[in-house]
């Protein structure tokens, strides 16, 4: 298993490509209040709203390639748990681990 922090589609869309389809989870805050908390209280209400808009815009532009939405953590360790269900239920379901030799080129391909 391998855990990425894909903001843009095009490696998902690679990865699909070459017959490999990846968990894809995306960690939705319920509020700008909770991106105010998850940030130490170090963003302004101004900025967090910003951020939220931004989350809802990604949801509804990639929410196609999501598998998997995590949007009831109150904590990080929620965060954390909830993650590791979804590999541990993928582990369970896939029992064979799938090995492909690929080199990534993000070229115009996906562009």
């Amino acid at each position: 298993h391998c855990i990425l922090n894909v903001i843009y589609d095009r490696a998902i869309l690679y990865l699909k490509s070459v017959n490999i389809h990846p968990v894809v989870i995306l960690i939705q805050p319920s509020s700008p209040a909770q991106i105010i908390e998850w940030n130490d209280h170090k963003m302004s209400e101004e900025n967090a709203q910003n951020e939220f808009k931004k989350y809802q815009r990604d949801e509804k532009m990639f929410g196609d390639l999501v598998t998997h939405v995590i949007s009831d953590a109150n904590s990080f360790e929620d965060i954390f748990q909830q993650v590791l269900a979804i590999v541990n239920a993928g582990q369970r379901t896939n029992s064979q681990p799938v090995m492909k030799e690929c080199s990534i080129s993000l070229d115009s391909k996906y562009e």
